[in-house]
């Protein structure tokens, strides 16, 4: 069991917005498994884009998404509708490295480029549909499963414009998906790149007040 980590709205953001050469890694099958632990009625309604929604058995307990190879995605992301922390069920990590949650254990990687500094000491997670389901996937998982802050609320009062009723993204779709800049100081301050500052529907969006050109050009 990799262990569960909490996400802030602006990490969750900036994995989203990641690309190469132009193209969105959300296009890239073992990048991101975003995992939206609401109803289904509250996932119809709108979601923030790419999520897929959590599905329970026939025993109420979630399971892992079968369209989806857990073990090998780098970011596995999971909310629910406000999920914002520390109640409930601990996570500790001893001076052995390894990760104790509720009656689980598994070895804590150390050094790992996406392990967040709350694994680094005593945490805790309110319990709710997103850390019940984040349990379930991170008996699976290969790095930390995350718990977004604030859930799909305050995700989504941030970011309105990444929510959508839209299900099915076809590769060529996810390819071209519009990119915002990154986020450096939550709604303050952003990097972008020449087209992204030249976008009039981000700066709409983001409420940009201003742009400052950094190249030598």
């Amino acid at each position: 069991m990799a262990g569960l980590v909490l996400c802030e709205p602006t990490d969750l953001y900036n994995i989203l917005n990641q690309y190469t050469t132009r193209v969105s890694k959300l296009s890239e099958s073992n990048y991101l498994c975003l995992i939206d632990a609401r109803t289904k009625a509250e996932y119809d309604e709108s979601h923030v884009f790419t999520a897929k929604r959590a599905k329970r058995d026939e025993n109420g307990e979630f399971v892992i998404p079968a369209c989806v190879e857990v073990e090998c995605v780098k970011y596995c992301i999971v909310y629910d509708g406000n999920t914002s922390s520390v109640h409930g069920c601990e996570l500790n990590v001893n001076i052995e490295g390894w990760c104790i949650l509720g009656q689980h254990s598994a070895r804590v990687v150390k050094g790992n480029p996406s392990q967040s500094p709350a694994t680094q000491g005593p945490r805790s997670f309110s319990s709710g549909p997103a850390v019940e389901c984040a349990e379930v996937l991170a008996l699976s998982t290969r790095y930390p499963v995350q718990i977004l802050k604030g859930g799909y609320e305050d995700f989504s009062a941030s970011y309105p414009f990444l929510r959508t009723q839209k299900i099915l993204y076809t590769p060529q779709e996810l390819e071209n998906l519009t990119l915002y800049p990154v986020e450096i100081l939550p709604g303050q301050l952003y990097m972008a790149n020449l087209r992204q500052a030249s976008d009039h529907q981000i700066h709409k969006d983001l409420k940009l007040k201003a742009l400052v050109n950094a190249s030598q050009d």
